[in-house]
């Protein structure tokens, strides 16, 4: 194939054309039906011009580092081929649209597949259809290459006139106007195609007529390309790249294949860069202009405060940067947004792979983000531009959002510190909301497992956002009294699920926060509900922290975790006569557990027996007997252990006859 100058070529293998541009000239004396339509568009005089073919007007040379995709060419040309695979000709005009984000490679693709397949069409025209003068320009220019128009002439500088010869010969690509018997089968295949396109109203009048045969594809970041909407048959949404093909295409950009170390780590780079073309192009310049090995630039990509720097560098030689003018920095446009910048800013923070739409629809007018839409209508235009742009994916029949992690990212790089926490703290009540929280001092409720299993990806995101976040916003997030909450909820979650190590780490992490928490608020004297809540919380990790170490069989960590959860709750029920939950019964009973474990049962014996006293207490008598439930049942448990054969006899008959009036003979539901 020949090569293209990276600004604008012009493929055009014709022999003979003359300056004078007469040879081409021919009159029309008949026309068909047909015709006579291609006639109202474009017939401006009785004479026509002859097309000068092959023309290939492709303004972008060839991408010689394009890699993978073999299945989307394979895809196009089956849609777009003007032969069909009996060789018999396509009628009609056959129409794609590729749609996705900006940096996902719809433009590389289409590019690819119009030099890989230049062969299938002897006219070829691309035109940029981001605005109106620029189309109109390039349609002008098409008209002059294709040998509709004469360069310079007043026809030539009318665009309205080139447009309609364009138009005109698209709907009868004739090879000669001097033949009258020109037929369907001898028509010259053609492709147009509109790439970046995002107003149907601004191609309308460049489609071809209806009647024309050949083939048309668009690129756009409009979702509602794909359909009938942009008069478009076919439509696909791009994926980012395949793993393998990131990994390849990183490699062969950085020149490193044959690298054992960096080929094993340039899947990780591919990961975290999500497959997005233009980020594995411009990080890649980024690692060889700066010499960073493959960990090199995992270590960097980690500092989360580093990341609008990076996504701004553009160190890639100039010739790749030719065919795309955006960086990661600029490529999505979010400083643009009207209507949806703190709805994406929000959906930054959470599991970008699957977010129901009904968490933010839900959250319009409830959550304390001045750009959030605070109405369902505001809600639904925001959607709407996200939308358009492919910012967001939306699966309508199930109501849930996708995002892409690299647009997430871009989203947080751009946030002042400030706006970070705003931010962070209204994607942390979103969830909180959503969360089922169990009564206190009643855990294992299997009910609400499904809710906790679909809200825990978006915790544990928070999570992984608040462990990368640079010294300077840690310090402001780590205030978030319901960041805490949340954690140590999902921890006992999985704590019930028996993911004990998972559980471990949240509890850690929420016991730090609101450690800091209250000591912040002692400094500054303050009192009140948050400093209630905040011991309360406080307690609850150290009773959750000392349930972990029990089924880790670390006996001394749960006795003095749940000697401190004791304490605590002695303290909060000091002067009370009558007791709301079981926290209090529950924290006598969890320290005769620890004892037991320790072997030594008679102390474990006199912290059970409390534990029925302060069952007793109770407000709601139907409570009294659930929370003796375990006590009896460890009573009995030591007094075995004890050798007192009778005694623990009686305290599991005991237990038994009161479980059986609570939930029935042979229950299978209850934990107890």
């Amino acid at each position: 194939m020949a090569n293209h100058d990276a600004e604008h070529s012009s493929l055009n293998e014709s022999v003979g054309r003359e300056e004078a541009g007469t040879s081409n000239l021919a009159t029309v004396a008949v026309s068909t039906p047909r015709r006579d339509a291609t006639n109202r568009l474009s017939d401006f005089s009785t004479t026509k011009r002859d097309p000068i073919l092959p023309c290939h007007v492709i303004p972008n040379a060839r991408n010689r580092d394009f890699h993978g995709r073999q299945d989307s060419l394979q895809m196009i040309e089956e849609i777009l081929a003007p032969i069909d695979p009996n060789g018999e000709a396509r009628k009609n005009v056959k129409s794609l649209a590729i749609c996705g984000p900006g940096g996902v490679g719809k433009t590389q693709l289409a590019n690819e597949f119009v030099h890989s397949r230049a062969d299938l069409y002897e006219a070829i025209i691309w035109v940029h259809a981001e605005e109106a003068t620029t189309l109109a320009d390039e349609f002008s220019r098409a008209a002059e290459t294709l040998g509709l128009v004469l360069e310079g002439t007043a026809d030539a500088k009318d665009p309205v006139v080139t447009r309609e010869l364009v138009k005109g010969w698209l709907a009868e690509p004739v090879r000669s106007h001097n033949r009258v018997d020109n037929t369907y089968d001898d028509e010259v295949p053609w492709l147009l195609v509109f790439d970046n396109v995002n107003d149907p109203d601004l191609i309308s009048d460049y489609l071809p007529p209806a009647g024309s045969n050949g083939s048309v594809l668009l690129t756009s970041r409009d979702s509602l390309a794909k359909t009938p909407f942009y008069h478009v048959e076919n439509g696909v949404d791009l994926s980012p790249m395949k793993e393998e093909d990131a990994s390849a295409l990183l490699l062969k950009l950085t020149w490193r294949e044959g690298d054992p170390q960096e080929e094993k780590l340039s899947f990780s780079v591919a990961e975290v860069l999500g497959g997005m073309p233009l980020a594995l192009t411009q990080m890649a310049g980024v690692m060889v202009r700066q010499n960073l090995s493959f960990a090199d630039f995992l270590k960097r990509y980690e500092e989360e405060e580093a990341h609008n720097l990076l996504f701004e560098l553009s160190l890639e030689p100039s010739h790749k940067r030719a065919n795309y003018g955006y960086n990661l920095a600029s490529v999505w446009s979010l400083e643009g947004l009207e209507h949806s910048a703190g709805l994406l800013d929000v959906m930054a923070y959470l599991d970008p792979d699957d977010i129901p739409e009904g968490y933010l629809e839900g959250a319009a007018g409830q959550i304390q983000l001045d750009d959030y839409p605070q109405t369902v209508t505001a809600y639904q235009d925001a959607r709407s531009e996200l939308l358009k742009s492919s910012l967001i994916m939306h699966n309508r029949s199930e109501s849930r959002f996708t995002v892409h992690r690299l647009i997430q990212d871009c989203a947080r790089a751009k946030m002042s510190s400030e706006r970070s926490k705003l931010v962070f703290s209204a994607a942390v009540g979103i969830i909180s909301a959503k969360w089922p929280t169990a009564e206190p001092g009643v855990r294992h409720q299997i009910a609400r497992w499904k809710q906790c299993e679909a809200l825990s990806p978006h915790i544990l995101r928070l999570k992984e956002y608040y462990a990368r976040a640079g010294k300077t916003l840690k310090a402001l997030l780590i205030d978030d009294l319901v960041f805490a909450s949340l954690l140590n909820e999902l921890g006992w979650y999985f704590q019930e699920r028996g993911h004990t190590l998972e559980a471990v780490e949240c509890y850690s992490v929420s016991q730090k926060n609101v450690e800091h928490i209250i000591s912040k608020e002692s400094a500054d004297k303050k009192d009140g509900e948050r400093q209630h809540s905040s011991l309360g919380l406080l307690a609850e990790t150290h009773n959750n922290n000392a349930g972990s170490a029990t089924e880790l069989n670390k006996a001394d960590d749960a006795l003095h975790h749940f000697l401190i959860y004791n304490r605590m709750m002695v303290e909060e029920h000091i002067g009370k006569a009558i007791i709301e939950d079981s926290r209090l019964t529950s924290s006598y009973f969890n320290v005769g557990m620890s004892y037991i474990m320790k072997s030594d049962y008679e102390t474990a014996i006199q912290w059970l027996k409390k534990a029925l006293e302060e069952a007793e207490r109770l407000k709601e008598p139907t409570k009294v007997k659930t929370a003796r439930s375990l006590a009896l049942i460890n009573l009995g448990l030591a007094s075995w252990l004890q050798g007192n054969l009778d005694e623990s006899l009686e305290w599991l008959e005991t237990a038994l006859m009161e479980r059986e009036e609570m939930l029935g003979q042979n229950d299978r539901q209850s934990m107890m």
